[in-house]
């Protein structure tokens, strides 16, 4: 499984992934942006230009569980993003570091608490001050360390 929360649609992955039935394509990403033409994968979540934090999450976290609901894979790939975040160039998106921390601690526990590994990449990320994109990277990898521990491993 493929689960992308950068702003902006998995279009290559879907492209490269949309005949393979093992796969399942999971993107959370701004409606109206790049690409203008988006590619269709498993489940592709629009937001709403300019969402705020916690419309954001309440909007993922419902979807994602959906899409366990009939999907259950044996490994994640997780494109977590950064252009998310409220002070990106590109992202149009309005999260804070607290949501940032809400998501990474919830999409990790969801998957490592059901014994399913996750491989984080880094996706997106334009901030206006770029030590945020290097912190909000940072976080994400502190934070599945920390729930790691939790679950032993």
């Amino acid at each position: 499984m493929v689960v992308d929360t950068d702003a902006h649609q998995g279009s290559g992955t879907n492209s490269i992934l949309s005949e393979d039935p093992n796969v399942f394509t999971y993107s959370i990403h701004v409606g109206r942006s790049f690409p203008t033409s988006k590619v269709e994968g498993s489940m592709d979540v629009e937001t709403v230009r300019y969402v705020e934090g916690e419309m954001y999450l309440n909007q993922l976290f419902t979807t994602l569980a959906a899409a366990l609901d009939v999907f259950s894979p044996d490994l994640v790939l997780w494109v977590s993003g950064a252009d998310n975040h409220r002070n990106d160039r590109k992202g149009q998106m309005m999260l804070d570091l607290k949501d940032f921390m809400k998501r990474d601690e919830v999409i990790l526990r969801a998957f490592l608490g059901n014994r399913i590994p996750v491989a984080i990449l880094y996706g997106g990320g334009y901030n206006r001050q770029p030590e945020y994109t290097a912190t909000i990277h940072r976080n994400t990898i502190a934070t599945a360390a920390k729930v790691a521990r939790q679950f032993g491993r």
